[in-house]
């Protein structure tokens, strides 16, 4: 027997605009649901991080939060754990990683109901992972961990399963899944796909992709390509459609690995240059290390407040509770992401920055209302002038950035031209 066990990822950033919301929600997320309550023979295992869940309560989209409520009712969907804001984990500190992932775990059990709640297994926003990430995860509950192929030290297995300090390492098909979101494969050459991939007569396959992929990245691709496969499935006795929990019932567990740092983005040239988030932390890309630089300074000065948040004054706890809620958000893997490899976007990069902006403005206005050491007040003081130095060399990349893609550039060059003269 082939079983296929497919994962979407459903996400927005924090700072995502309610119209792009509405849009998206009616190509993709709303439809994508009805494909699958029209075929109460197929399950998948959906994550969605916390983000979403509150741009779907708040913005009332009801409608798709109940469907979701509904096939998980009817067992047709099984939720992952992961970080509320979608932060990429590694580049966090563990105290960080934890927050996001419980985060997460609190909004979606208030908004999805008890089912969100059960045992279940992991998945690092972006499939981005470290050995730091993993040891995190293996003191905690989760079920599993759902990593990219690529982060596999051999070719990844598909009749066992490895274990990271007992616990379960699943390997998305990063061939397959690609094929998928490329649009590389039509509906009726998936399943026969499938069937030839292997010759043991028993093996696993996991697709994941993000669940945006069907109706908004591609249009009505939930019908011409999800739709169609799950119509032809019943037919086909040689496939069976699991949840990504049942690999570990039919399949046993072999011997203990630890993968390599890595995401879904990441390409075997990007591990030998080693570069193994390349859409966020890319050495030779000016953008990442700024934005890396203003987030980890943004954790650092609030972690100086949160040493003295029992002697913030009452009238002060209002900047304390924004700088953590700003922090919360300004962790979002968006901003590296808009100034990465394939797209670039000035207003979302800014838009992303400014969480963390309001968080260090707040933090910094709690810290001046409790005693400090003359120690501890030159540190914040050298904290908040290397944050602010920092954004503006990330003002200076945007306008830069916008000066050479600027169609008025010739005649920018003539200006200054003339005033070297």
């Amino acid at each position: 027997m082939i079983y296929w066990a497919l994962l979407l990822h459903i996400y927005q950033p924090p700072f995502q605009s309610y119209d792009i919301l509405q849009k998206i929600d009616r190509e993709s997320y709303s439809p994508v649901m009805d494909v699958f309550l029209q075929h109460p023979g197929a399950k998948f295992t959906l994550n969605i991080n916390g983000s979403l869940t509150e741009f779907l309560n708040n913005y009332k989209c009801l409608d798709t939060l109940e469907k979701i409520r509904a096939l998980a009712q009817k067992d047709q969907l099984r939720f992952t754990g992961s970080g509320m804001y979608h932060p990429i984990l590694p580049f966090l500190p563990p105290s960080e990683v934890l927050r996001q992932i419980h985060l997460n775990e609190t909004y979606n059990n208030q908004i999805l109901g008890s089912k969100f709640g059960n045992a279940k297994g992991f998945f690092p926003p972006e499939l981005a992972i470290s050995k730091g990430v993993l040891d995190i995860l293996a003191q905690s509950e989760v079920k599993w961990v759902l990593v990219s192929g690529i982060a596999c030290p051999s070719t990844w297995p598909t009749d066992f399963y490895y274990t990271y300090k007992n616990v379960p390492i699943l390997f998305r098909d990063d061939i397959i899944s690609n094929e998928i979101s490329f649009k590389k494969i039509a509906a009726e050459d998936f399943l026969p796909r499938l069937k030839d991939l292997f010759e043991e007569d028993d093996y696993y396959v996991i697709t994941a992709m993000d669940g945006e992929t069907f109706g908004h990245h591609i249009e009505n691709y939930e019908e011409s390509f999800l739709g169609a496969v799950l119509d032809l499935l019943p037919d086909d006795p040689e496939v069976q459609m699991i949840f990504i929990d049942d690999i570990l019932m039919h399949f046993n567990k072999k011997i203990e690995i630890v993968p390599i740092n890595s995401s879904w983005s990441t390409a075997p040239e990007h591990l030998e240059n080693k570069n193994p988030y390349p859409l966020w932390a890319d050495p030779k890309n000016k953008f990442h290390e700024v934005l890396g630089n203003l987030q980890k300074l943004a954790i650092e000065l609030f972690h100086h407040l949160e040493r003295h948040s029992a002697q913030i004054p009452e009238d002060h706890l209002e900047f304390y509770r924004n700088a953590r809620t700003s922090l919360d958000k300004g962790e979002n893997s968006d901003g590296a992401w808009w100034a990465g490899a394939f797209y670039f976007s000035d207003d979302l990069i800014y838009r992303s920055s400014q969480y963390l902006v309001r968080s260090v403005i707040n933090a910094y206005k709690a810290l001046f209302s409790v005693a400090l050491s003359r120690d501890e007040i030159t540190e914040v003081q050298h904290l908040h002038e290397t944050f602010r130095l920092s954004y503006s060399n990330l003002l200076q990349l945007l306008r830069k950035n916008t000066e050479e893609r600027s169609r008025f550039k010739p005649f920018l060059r003539r200006i200054n031209d003339l005033t070297s003269l």
